[in-house]
C-alpha cells in the first residue's frame, strides 16, 4: 500500500523552491503599510531570497546562527522570512508594535507625572 507521507521534509526551503518550480509566473503582492502595492513573481522570489541567503554567507552567517529582523510586514520582510531558514539559519522577528506602544505608555506617564508634581 502506498503511503500518503510525504518524500521529503515540509521546510520553508522546499515550500520555496515548491512555488518557484511549479508556480513561478504567479505573482506576489505585498503591502508595506503606507507604500503602494508591491508585485513580484513566485520565480523572482526565489531568485532574491536565494541572493540573500549569499549575501549572509558572505557575511559570516552560517547554519544554526540566529537571525534577527525588524522589519515592517513588506517585501523585504518576506525574502528575509523565506531566505533565512531556507539557508539553515534561526530567524527570529522582532514586534515593532510593543515598542511603539512602550514610547506611546512612558510619554503618557512622564505627563501624567508632570501634572501631579
Amino acid at each position: 500500500m502506498k503511503s500518503a507521507m510525504q518524500d521529503a521534509p515540509l521546510t520553508v526551503a522546499s515550500i520555496l523552491r515548491h512555488v518557484a518550480t511549479n508556480h513561478a509566473a504567479r505573482q506576489v503582492i505585498t503591502y508595506g503599510g503606507n507604500e503602494p502595492a508591491r508585485t513580484m513573481t513566485y520565480g523572482s522570489l526565489e531568485k532574491r531570497c536565494g541572493q540573500l541567503a549569499n549575501a549572509q554567507r558572505r557575511a559570516g552567517v552560517g547554519d544554526d546562527d540566529r537571525v534577527a529582523t525588524l522589519l515592517w510586514n513588506n517585501q523585504e520582510h518576506l525574502e528575509a522570512y523565506a531566505a533565512i531558514p531556507a539557508m539553515g539559519a534561526d530567524l527570529h522577528t522582532l514586534n515593532l508594535r510593543p515598542c511603539h506602544l512602550w514610547r506611546r505608555d512612558a510619554s503618557h506617564r512622564r505627563g501624567r507625572d508632570a501634572g501631579s508634581a
